[in-house]
């Protein structure tokens, strides 16, 4: 399936998803959740506009592609609190 197939989302559609999403926020967010609905009026018409442009090249920035990762503790490590030493 080729991207072209895809057709641009309206305002509306992309209000009512950012309405009906849950308002969590991660390190990552550049604005939290809570805030984008918050300010949805402002902001609607530059996140539909991101989002047609990404559905239309077919991918985004290296800036919005970006995932935070952290090392989870061993088992050992869990149970007795300390680090491994490297």
């Amino acid at each position: 399936m080729s991207l072209s197939v895809l057709s641009p989302c309206s305002e509306e559609e992309v209000r009512r998803l950012i309405m009906q999403s849950p308002t969590k926020s991660c390190a990552l967010d550049p604005i939290p959740t809570f805030l984008v609905k918050e300010m949805i009026d402002v902001l609607l018409p530059y996140v539909t506009a991101m989002i047609n442009t990404s559905l239309r090249e077919g991918g985004t920035t290296t800036v919005i592609t970006q995932a935070a990762c952290r090392r989870h503790p061993t088992a050992q490590e869990a149970r007795t609190g300390r680090k491994k030493k490297n």
